[in-house]
């Protein structure tokens, strides 16, 4: 039985189909799930707890005199807000389109699958524009620009992993596009020491994200996604999602199971109105059109991790502090 008009009805079974392509998302070179990892809230707008680094690495005299008290500690926290925001698409599923080609392909499940990725495109997109954002963190320039086969990548990395520990963060991941990727695996630095490294590396030639990963001493993220930049009238136009004039050196956080107070460049807020899905799939009817309609939706917020006093104004940046960018390319 259909549902009626405007009587959204769960689909687990579409849920399964989307599950499945964000398992899948990071083959197809999406990596914002990994840069800013969902924390899973109870409300849809709240306060979140921030330990500044002064609290953070005070030193404690924790020996206790014979007969005495342990010291106590009193650190003094700081707050963030955070609210998130729907974000979703919705598809009209024809019920003559469906009867003529139903037998054909599973019409509903690819067009999950569609609503999906273009969840997945915008989110890339919404993280993409915060994370190489000079304005958002602090920023260098490469010695040389990196698709100079002879630039110093590891100086550069170095250099900002330095920048970075001077702050009280380690850092545990590179982030590059797919063009500047390109560009580190022909640099001949780079070459020479995975062939030292990788003797079998020789042999084929190819330079790998592992092998890059060994060098640099850092895990290494791919942005590959790509978005149409042409008009909706004009013939495609493809182009990185994530831009060529920047890398990142970050802290990221391990995954949705890590604490809020552990610093990090970002986190996605996901609330979902209590749901413990990452991403709802439901369908209503709309007789009018003799259609049903397939929505995927989330409400979420990719965040940057900051305290603030009364009046707005920031106090401590955490997320600013847990990335340095690198300016690899030049216009």
């Amino acid at each position: 039985m259909k549902p009626t008009d405007n009587s959204p009805t769960p689909r687990p079974d579409l849920g399964l189909v989307v599950t499945e392509v964000r398992s899948n998302a990071p083959t197809q070179g999406f990596i914002a799930d990994r840069v800013f990892p969902y924390f899973h809230v109870s409300a849809q707008s709240a306060d979140y707890p921030v330990l500044p680094a002064k609290a953070a690495f005070n030193v404690h005299d924790t020996q206790r005199a014979s007969g005495g008290n342990y010291q106590r500690v009193s650190e003094e926290f700081e707050f963030g807000h955070y609210k998130t925001n729907e974000n979703g698409l919705e598809y009209p599923v024809d019920d003559r389109f469906s009867s003529m080609y139903g037998g054909l392909f599973n019409y509903e499940s690819s067009i999950s699958t569609l609503l999906m990725d273009k969840i997945l495109r915008a989110r890339e997109a919404r993280v993409a524009a915060k994370v190489f954002n000079s304005r958002n963190y602090a920023h260098t320039d490469a010695a040389k620009v990196w698709t100079d086969t002879t630039a110093d990548l590891k100086a550069d990395v170095d250099a900002r992993r330095e920048a970075l520990r001077s702050r009280g963060i380690d850092a545990n991941l590179l982030i590059v596009n797919w063009a500047n990727f390109q560009a580190m695996c022909k640099n001949a630095k780079v070459i020479e020491a995975v062939r030292d490294i990788f003797p079998d590396a020789a042999k084929s030639g190819t330079v790998s994200i592992k092998h890059l990963e060994t060098y640099l001493d850092v895990n290494l993220a791919v942005a590959g996604a790509l978005q149409n930049t042409a008009k909706k009238s004009k013939a495609a136009a493809l182009a990185n999602i994530w831009s060529s004039d920047f890398a990142m050196l970050a802290c990221v956080a391990e995954g949705p199971d890590t604490d809020v107070l552990a610093p990090c460049i970002g986190r996605t807020f996901c609330w979902n109105e209590g749901a413990s899905e990452d991403v709802i799939v439901e369908e209503y009817r709309e007789n009018s059109s003799r259609a049903s309609i397939l929505r995927v939706r989330h409400d979420s917020s990719e965040h940057l991790l900051c305290s603030r006093d009364d009046d707005g104004n920031p106090i401590s940046p955490i997320s600013k502090h847990c990335g340095e960018l690198i300016r690899v390319r030049t216009a």
